[in-house]
């Protein structure tokens, strides 16, 4: 009967804790890049790579 509760303590946690998330109920605070969207200095050459040519 104790662990029990305990497992059901543990298992509510982590619902709690898996459902509040960090989003925001703001509306505005949308972001215009995704962030699984890769920058320009991530990837590729350097853009200055062919200055001076």
């Amino acid at each position: 009967m104790k662990h029990f509760f305990l497992l059901s303590f543990v298992l509510g946690f982590i619902a709690l804790a898996l459902n509040t998330g960090c989003s925001t109920p703001d509306p505005d605070n949308t972001s215009a890049r995704p962030w699984s969207q890769p920058r320009g200095w991530e990837h590729g050459l350097p853009t200055n790579i062919m200055e001076g040519r």
